[in-house]
């Protein structure tokens, strides 16, 4: 019982791969709803355009985490741009808004990790099951001929024996 696990997981680990890593390719191809996750950054852009320094590098890190669909690290970088004492009001909207969808969108995309690990364990016991069988019948048909295979031998020896 444990290869059919084990070749579960593997398969499962397979599915999740391309959700952990973030990145925006085939993936996002095979999992519609992947696809559709998505954070509009132009509101903070804006807020922020006259930004420079710590706040400029983590606004561009913030938003390439987002494009990277990396959530929590975009959420850790909103954060930081978040405990800035000299921020206005408008600066300070963007960034909540922001943050409400980054916290949004990471929840939905470990739902969709989720749904597409379910699936792929289940493709992988339903595999796993059908390997099993096939082994089955294998081991059967080898049990079968090698019975018959030492039914002829008995034969041919029986025939070799001096009557």
């Amino acid at each position: 019982m444990k290869p059919p696990f084990a070749l579960a997981v593997v398969l499962t680990c397979l599915a999740v791969a391309p959700l952990g890593c973030g990145k925006n390719d085939s993936a996002d191809a095979q999992n519609p709803t992947v696809a559709a996750i998505t954070v509009d950054t132009s509101k903070l852009r804006g807020a922020f355009a006259s930004a420079t320094g710590e706040l400029k590098a983590n606004l561009d890190r913030a938003v390439n985490a987002i494009s990277d669909r990396d959530y929590s690290g975009a959420g850790a970088f909103l954060q930081k741009m978040a405990a800035e004492a000299s921020l206005t009001a408008d600066q300070k909207t963007a960034l909540n808004d922001l943050l409400t969808q980054v916290k949004e969108r990471g929840a939905e995309l470990m739902q969709s990790a989720g749904k597409t690990a379910g699936g792929a364990l289940d493709q992988a016991k339903g595999a796993a099951e059908k390997a099993a069988s096939q082994v089955q019948d294998a081991a059967g048909k080898a049990v079968d001929a090698a019975g018959k295979a030492a039914t002829d031998a008995s034969k041919k020896a029986q025939d070799l024996l001096p009557k």
